[in-house]
């Protein structure tokens, strides 16, 4: 059996067989709308069913067909006659090919679905990167330039990055500043409170609080 997808072009039929098929071509082919008992122009004209036609060989065949929503090509699954009469009996041997035809144009529908909606979602996820890195340049220019001094640090107090007021206020290089914790910003008057009020600044609420810090060359304000 083949499988083979077709659609509507002009006056003719473009019709491809998935690589997947067994002996199937590799590269579209047309079929002129002429050749009425060609399964894929059978198909593509008539819609979904069973039926007889004759392949472009001149053997006689049994095909299902389905057309997906949502997309504009038609699916053709066909057999020799010989083939499907071969052994058993032909009402059996039709069951079994229409399931058999079934099951393979669900898979095959199954496969373009998937492959449409991993190009959207591949699509959204370039979207939404370039989106979030865009807004992340934006916050950290409004960081570094604000005029007040301002850190990032990570959930244990240590410093991930500081802005220029910070480096000019402290005297620290933004290098330095990253070997550094919180605690390291502190005069030594005010290091009992620095357990408590770290507690409420990484707290759901945050917090507001006053102490004296310390620069590089040890003055405080």
């Amino acid at each position: 059996g083949e499988v083979t997808i077709g659609r509507l072009d002009g006056d003719s039929v473009l019709a491809i067989q998935p690589p997947s098929s067994r002996g199937g071509r590799t590269a579209p082919w047309r079929v002129p709308l002429t050749e009425r008992l060609v399964p894929v122009v059978l198909a593509v004209t008539e819609g979904k069913g069973v039926r007889t036609g004759v392949d472009p060989l001149g053997y006689k065949v049994l095909f299902a067909s389905a057309q997906p929503r949502d997309i504009d090509w038609t699916i053709v699954a066909k057999m020799d006659v010989s083939e499907v009469f071969a052994e058993v009996s032909a009402k059996s041997y039709v069951l079994i090919f229409v399931v058999a035809a079934a099951i393979g144009i669900a898979g095959l529908i199954l496969s373009i679905i998937w492959q449409s909606q991993r190009s959207s979602v591949e699509h959204f996820a370039v979207e939404k990167e370039r989106e979030l890195l865009a807004l992340s340049k934006h916050y950290h220019n409004l960081f570094k330039s604000m005029r007040d001094c301002a850190f990032l640090f990570d959930m244990d107090g240590q410093i991930v990055d500081a802005n220029d007021a910070a480096i000019h206020s402290y005297g620290y290089s933004a290098n330095e500043f990253k070997a550094l914790n919180v605690k390291d910003l502190r005069s030594i008057s005010s290091q009992e409170k620095i357990a408590s009020d770290w507690h409420k600044a990484i707290g759901s609420g945050g917090a507001v609080f006053g102490a004296v810090h310390r620069r590089k060359d040890g003055t405080t304000f």
